[in-house]
């Protein structure tokens, strides 16, 4: 069975192409929000790294659009570093 969906067409060559957000924020328990206005070229191409200090924490991306998602977790963290790197 094929798919097909309507995205744009990736530049020929993605080399040089990605792009880095990095930020550090306080994670509530459940649903946290951020914008990272990335202007990705899907807004599932990219991938999240969440450490609280030397751990990682666990957390559930959902996409919004191209410069949003939102993190669902079931731990806070304090100043949690979070970097999000995309095409």
């Amino acid at each position: 069975m094929i798919f097909s969906t309507a995205i744009r067409t990736p530049p020929p060559d993605l080399s040089g192409y990605a792009r880095v957000y990095h930020t550090m924020m306080d994670l509530d328990i459940g649903t946290n929000t951020i914008t990272h206005n990335l202007d990705l070229f899907d807004e599932h191409s990219l991938t999240i790294s969440v450490f609280d200090g030397s751990s990682s924490v666990q957390v559930d991306v959902d996409t919004i659009d191209v410069n949003s998602l939102t993190l669902t977790t079931l731990v806070a963290a304090t100043n949690a570093r979070i970097t999000i790197v995309g095409i």
